[in-house]
C-alpha cells in the first residue's frame, strides 16, 4: 500500500513499511550523474578538441609558439572554418614523438 505525499514537483511515495521509493528528482539526478560519468570517460580518452589558447596553457608556452609549431607541422591541427583546433590525443602523441632532443 502506497500513499502519495506532497505535490507533483516533489513527489515521493512511501509504502506501508515506511521505506522511501525513489522520487522523480532522484531519478533525474541519477541520469545527470550518468551523463557526467560518460563525459569524464570521453575526456579520459583524449578525444577532446583544444583551441590554440588551451594548447598554450597546456604546454606553458605562448600562443605564438603554438602557431609556429602548427605552421612547422610539429603539432597536427584541424581547421574548422577560420578556427584551429587540436585533438588532445594527437597533441600528446606528437609531443611524445618529439622526445627530449637534448
Amino acid at each position: 500500500m502506497e500513499r502519495d505525499f506532497g505535490s507533483e514537483a516533489h513527489s515521493s511515495k512511501v509504502n506501508a513499511s515506511g521505506n522511501e521509493i525513489v522520487s522523480r528528482e532522484n531519478a533525474e539526478t541519477g541520469l545527470l550523474a550518468d551523463v557526467a560519468n560518460s563525459t569524464l570517460e570521453t575526456l579520459d580518452q583524449g578525444d577532446i578538441l583544444l583551441d590554440v589558447s588551451q594548447v598554450a596553457d597546456y604546454l606553458r608556452v605562448s600562443r605564438s609558439s603554438v602557431y609556429k609549431l602548427i605552421e612547422r607541422r610539429q603539432i597536427p591541427a584541424i581547421k574548422i572554418g577560420r578556427l584551429l583546433r587540436i585533438r588532445k590525443r594527437e597533441l600528446d602523441k606528437a609531443l611524445y614523438g618529439m622526445g627530449n632532443g637534448i
